[in-house]
């Protein structure tokens, strides 16, 4: 069971950390984690984005189809601060640091969709 409510997609960035909003998740994408045993792995992907990126806006999930597998993924879009070069660099340690701690199974499953503001 994921550790918040199946009720909305938006996650709000508060002083530096990404939190969950008063409202979570909505059915659709709850019962796609859920299927996917990714309960665990969205608090750690979100502080794995906090850890890399100054988010400075909400972060949202959204269930996408892949139109060359036609494989559904979930999407977690960020906006976040800085130049192209420190997001691209952040985005790299963000990568490293997912492959160590995440199976690869559920890799391909979360995806990062960055914003630089």
């Amino acid at each position: 069971c994921l550790p918040f409510q199946a009720t909305n997609t938006v996650l709000a960035a508060s002083p530096g950390v990404l939190a969950l909003a008063t409202q979570s998740l909505e059915a659709e994408i709850w019962t796609f984690c859920i299927e996917r045993s990714l309960s665990s792995q969205i608090p750690k992907v979100l502080e794995q984005i906090r850890q890399h990126f100054s988010p400075v806006g909400p972060a949202r999930f959204n269930l996408v189809t892949d139109p060359d597998s036609n494989e559904e993924y979930l999407r977690v879009g960020v906006s976040v601060a800085g130049t192209v070069n420190e997001v691209a660099d952040a985005y790299d340690r963000y990568v490293s640091a997912r492959i160590k701690s995440t199976p690869a199974r559920i890799a391909s499953v979360i995806r990062l969709s960055l914003t630089i503001t």
